[in-house]
């Protein structure tokens, strides 16, 4: 290892601020990594991820193979020089492409080999061959080639899957030591499903082969948030607290915060700039559709409190006629506005923790997402309006319904009550802290308007409904 050291700084419960030193610099995590899949971040240049303030990207070892290929990286030295980024990268050996590209390629023991999706030439990636092409990459942090399993996947092949990558990373941890010009780090990665026994052996065992971190990978792949984080409940703690977590390919804000909650130091995902390029605007009050013509004659900001001047010259009606008239402009602004969204976002969980406000952090986050959804579905749909008062005497929350022919008052029930001080100033949003409590007052309101305005709503029942699923 040239340069690589881990620092844990702080805890606070599970949640973790720390510091990884590098050959080219230094991460402080939790981290997000935005993804350089071919050499670039798609639809936003390299000097707006530096000037945002990002410390390291990820790239991926079998797309760099197919293109540009290991003779042009070779040509400029490195990766980083080809990209002209003079910070960290961390590169995916190209295990998730065993699970994705999973028509294109075949399994053995040695290794994995690949019909390119470019032009159809075959390609063999072995554990021993992705640690010498991530070294000629230049990678400062690479992973080990390992067998992503597809979900729902059966105990078996979950068993077996885990078998393998286990032995791959035997083999590439040798042939890393053994390397003369080796990348600062290598990382190991937990296998195993869904399943706890398999994870928690692939994680004893991975541990056991002694890499410079470890990554839970085989996650967001279709088995939902909530098994999600129950997979790192029981898998995290048993990963030694002196080397980093990585969570592979998790990146929505609600997933990010969860994870860091049981102990992940560092992320990667494409959602910013994929959904950027669609239109979709990550802001602290929620998320915006740039394709809904309520925003054709938006003069304001993609979000009022961003300090970010990039995006914030742009008005949202203008954006919204260059994601309508898919012009590349649009998806450019919104993805660099997302990524700036999301580097405030892990600088203000490491903050959080650091002054040990991690839990008040989290009720913010989620009460700002919420409201900002609750109140904007309602909107769109132009259902009704609302607003919410209070008993000074006894902190009680009811709900004012507004139709164009109505005005009723709903009680809020008493597992959605809370009681917050009757003092001047203090928002009555304060008390509506989770998802679960905005859903039952929905769900609430929905009820009461059935039941006061059908022949009002009766064309609109279906959306209500719709509603409450969501």
């Amino acid at each position: 290892m040239s340069g690589y050291k881990f620092y844990l700084k702080k805890q606070y419960k599970k949640a973790r601020t720390g510091l990884i030193k590098t050959s080219l610099g230094d991460v402080k995590t939790p981290a997000f990594m935005p993804v350089a899949t071919q050499g670039a971040v798609k639809s936003t240049p390299i000097n707006i991820i530096e000037d945002i303030g990002y410390e390291m990207i990820l790239s991926n070892t079998y797309h760099n193979i197919l293109r540009p290929g290991l003779k042009t990286i070779e040509n400029f030295k490195n990766l980083s020089n080809f990209m002209d980024w003079n910070k960290p990268i961390l590169t995916d050996s190209g295990g998730f492409q065993v699970m994705s590209l999973s028509k294109l390629r075949k399994i053995n023991k040695k290794g994995v080999i690949f019909q390119s999706h470019i032009d159809g030439s075959s390609h063999e990636l072995t554990p021993e061959n992705v640690v010498e092409t991530q070294n000629i990459i230049g990678s400062n942090i690479q992973m080990v080639l390992d067998e992503c399993t597809a979900f729902p996947s059966t105990y078996n092949d979950a068993e077996k899957s885990m078998k393998l990558s286990l032995e791959w990373a035997e083999r590439a941890r040798k042939t890393y030591l053994d390397s003369k010009n080796r990348s600062d780090a290598q990382f190991g990665i937990v296998q195993g499903s869904t399943y706890e026994d398999l994870r928690i052996k692939s994680a004893k065992e991975t541990i056991n082969i002694d890499f410079d971190g470890y990554a839970v990978g085989g996650l967001a792949v279709g088995e939902g948030h909530d098994k999600m984080i129950e997979v790192l409940n029981y898998t995290v703690p048993i990963l030694p607290d002196e080397k980093v977590r990585y969570l592979m390919g998790v990146g929505r804000p609600e997933n990010i915060i969860e994870a860091v909650s049981e102990g992940i130091d560092i992320f990667d995902c494409v959602i910013p700039t994929r959904e950027g390029r669609h239109g979709h605007a990550y802001c602290k009050n929620g998320t915006l559709n740039l394709k809904n013509k309520m925003f054709e004659n938006d003069k304001k900001p993609l979000d009022e409190n961003s300090n970010f001047n990039f995006s914030r010259r742009y008005s949202r009606g203008y954006i919204h006629h260059l994601i309508k008239s898919n012009e590349p402009l649009g998806g450019l602004i919104i993805s660099c506005h997302n990524l700036n969204y999301y580097k405030n976002f892990m600088n203000d969980i490491r903050l959080s923790i650091e002054n040990n406000s991690f839990d008040d952090f989290k009720r913010d986050f989620y009460f700002k997402r919420n409201s900002s959804w609750f109140s904007s579905m309602l909107s769109e749909f132009r259902l009704f309006s609302f607003s919410i008062t209070s008993n000074s005497s006894s902190g009680k929350l009811s709900f004012s319904v507004f139709t164009a022919s109505t005005h009723s008052s709903v009680s809020i029930p008493a597992a959605a009550q809370t009681s917050f001080p009757a003092t001047s100033g203090v928002s009555l949003w304060e008390g509506l802290r989770t998802p679960e409590i905005l859903l039952l007052i929905l769900s609430t309101v929905v009820q009461e308007l059935i039941t006061k305005t059908k022949k009002e709503i009766a064309n609109n029942l279906v959306q209500f409904e719709d509603i409450k699923k969501i």
